[in-house]
């Protein structure tokens, strides 16, 4: 009797550790995996007894991967092996949020004397590798309770029915428009010889980026710069007219005399150039007074003054990074000018992140942000960023882009950055391709307006040793002008197209070169119609709502190796990039933007700092 139950138990205990051997089975590593466009596959390899092997493909689609359909499975085994066909993977059956898994048993044709195949398996069950113990268990169980019930038939059927209470767990055990594909790789080892395994699973994907609220506060996109020519040097024709030539559409007037300003505003209206700042010492002095009339009487006689020229005069120049505790002041000249003049905006411009407490009279650059957004209520979000150091570049530069693209979104404002131009202090004196690369990531990133700092030398910039901004006092003209000068050619039509697109997402590449990731970036997998590419360096990808993308190289070095070639996998045809010189959408590679690679994928060259804008039509 002991011995009898002794022998259910070890029975029933191995029963069970068969079926949680199932479970073992289905939480293994895959062999291979991968996981892309909202689908996540795998592929499992058991080899079995003898000359057969197992293989089983799991595809699970997320729940937001709505944009797939005509989903199917191609399975390439080795030429020694036969296979059971099996069911194609179709839209109707794997919808959104369900999984699938395909069982396959490989045969060696050379091993039996009837060459034939397992079928697969074509249910939408759960299943994995690991129903083959599971089933093991239940063949075990079922014939311990026969042996049980010929023995004893009250312990007989005691066990089948914890039999009964095991074999769900046991049968239970699971696995955890452009035509794209996932492929999956592996092998297995009979007799000391590696055979290979590849899955390609292939899918329709039809992208659609969601639609956002959009930003506003900007008319249309301008290029500008912070500090030009001061005092009289604006009632410089020749000066103004140079600014022209350099390609910039709107710039800040800082006469603060209503006499020098009028001046500069009528060249301004000659050269075809409005004015994106005017400073009047009237303005400045009104943020000192707490008195609302007052403001309000101040505000009005300044207005008044200007009523000739409100044609060119786009904003009205406030204060230059405030601290917090200047926001209430901000807060009542910005809306005495709104409820007077709402035809014009107001220029404020802000802190980057490397401003310390004292600076930003807040704790955190974040509270600063939301502070001045509730407080003064501005049009548009503007800040500065300086970058390039004479020594190393600054860390910070994408947390700050990301803390302000996404503040913006979130407030439905315009964002802008006023970029590096002019060796000074400790930062450095810039090439063209790092000056580029300032201006690609500022459009990647979905700002919409460029400021360079500076455009001018004054005197006393000179005497401190300021050097190769565009041009100085005495009139000379630096390298940057040029270099600015050929920026401004392509940038303006550039920004144009880019202006009432909304972004949507931005993206960093793995690929070496492009360093750590900065807080708030995030690295890029398939997203959108640009799907899967490889880099042979580090690119920065912003994403638009109209499904356009713009890739930037991360890479701004004179080099070899910053030179970046970008192959795009997913992308057999239809891709078209924004040509600047002809301001239209043109095809990549008939216009011969791309080429084909030995792998028959286009790929695109990147110069340093380079960035395009593409699109995929005919999908």
């Amino acid at each position: 009797m002991k011995r009898n139950l002794i022998f259910t138990v070890c029975a029933l205990m191995l029963s069970i550790a068969l079926s949680l051997c199932a479970f073992a089975t289905e939480d293994s590593a895959p062999t291979d995996s991968d996981t892309k466009d909202g689908i996540t596959a795998e592929l499992y390899i058991l080899p079995g007894s003898g000359s057969e092997v197992s293989v089983s493909v799991s595809v699970a689609l997320a729940e937001e991967a709505v944009n797939i359909s005509n989903l199917s499975l191609e399975l390439t085994i080795p030429d020694l092996f036969d296979i059971s066909s099996g069911e194609a993977l179709t839209k109707p059956d794997l919808a959104a949020g369900e999984s699938k898994i395909l069982y396959y048993t490989l045969v060696n044709r050379n091993s039996v004397e009837t060459v034939g195949s397992t079928p697969a398996t074509e249910e939408l069950e759960s299943k994995g590798c690991g129903a083959v113990v599971a089933s093991t268990a239940a063949l075990f169980a079922l014939l311990m309770s026969v042996f049980f019930i010929m023995k004893n038939p009250k312990r007989g059927a005691a066990f089948v029915f914890a039999c009964l209470m095991i074999l769900p767990m046991a049968f239970s055990a699971g696995a955890v428009t452009t035509e794209r594909k996932i492929m999956l790789e592996g092998e297995f080892e009979i007799d000391g010889t590696e055979y290979p395994v590849a899955v390609m699973i292939t899918y329709d994907h039809s992208f659609t980026e969601q639609k956002t609220a959009g930003t506003n506060g900007m008319e249309k996109f301008e290029i500008t710069y912070y500090y030009g020519p001061q005092g009289q040097d604006l009632c410089n024709e020749e000066y103004i007219k140079k600014i022209a030539e350099c390609g910039f559409t709107s710039i800040p007037v800082e006469g603060y005399d209503p006499t020098i300003n009028k001046t500069a505003l009528e060249y301004l209206r000659k050269y075809g150039m409005t004015c994106s700042g005017l400073k009047d010492n009237r303005l400045i002095h009104a943020q000192t007074l707490t008195s609302q009339a007052e403001i309000d009487a101040l505000v009005t006689e300044t207005v008044n003054d200007y009523k000739d020229y409100l044609d060119v005069i786009k904003e009205w120049w406030i204060r230059d990074e405030p601290c917090a505790t200047d926001f209430p002041a901000l807060a009542r000249v910005v809306d005495a000018l709104r409820r007077i003049d709402p035809e014009r905006e107001v220029m404020i411009n802000l802190f980057p992140t490397y401003a310390n407490e004292k600076q930003l009279g807040t704790k955190t650059y974040q509270e600063h942000l939301d502070q001045f957004i509730e407080t003064v209520k501005p049009p548009y979000l503007s800040y500065d960023h300086y970058h390039f150091q004479k020594t190393a570049t600054r860390k910070g530069f994408f947390e700050n882009i990301e803390i302000i693209r996404d503040t913006a979104i979130a407030n439905e404002i315009d964002p802008m950055l006023i970029i590096l131009l002019t060796e000074h202090m400790s930062y450095a004196d810039l090439t063209k391709y790092q000056i580029e690369w300032e201006v690609n990531m500022c459009l990647t990133y979905g700002m919409k307006r460029i400021s360079y700092f500076t455009y001018w030398l004054g005197a006393e910039l000179l005497a401190e040793g300021w050097s190769n901004a565009c041009m100085d006092t005495t009139g000379k003209v630096y390298q940057h002008y040029y270099d600015v000068q050929e920026i401004n050619k392509w940038l303006l039509p550039l920004g144009n197209e880019l202006f009432d697109k909304t972004s949507t997402a931005v993206f960093h590449t793995r690929s070496k070169g492009g360093g750590s990731l900065e807080k708030g970036c995030e690295y890029y997998s398939s997203y959108g119609d640009l799907g899967e590419i490889n880099t042979s360096a580090s690119v920065v990808i912003g994403f638009f709502d109209d499904g356009s993308f713009m890739i930037t190289n991360r890479m701004y070095n004179d080099t070899a190796s910053a030179r970046n070639t970008v192959e795009f996998l997913d992308i057999a045809s239809g891709l078209e990039y924004f040509d600047t010189a002809s301001a239209s959408w043109k095809n990549a590679e008939t216009e011969g933007l791309t080429a084909r690679n030995e792998n028959g994928n286009l790929t695109v060259k990147l110069e340093p700092g380079e960035g395009i804008l593409f699109r995929v039509i005919e999908k």
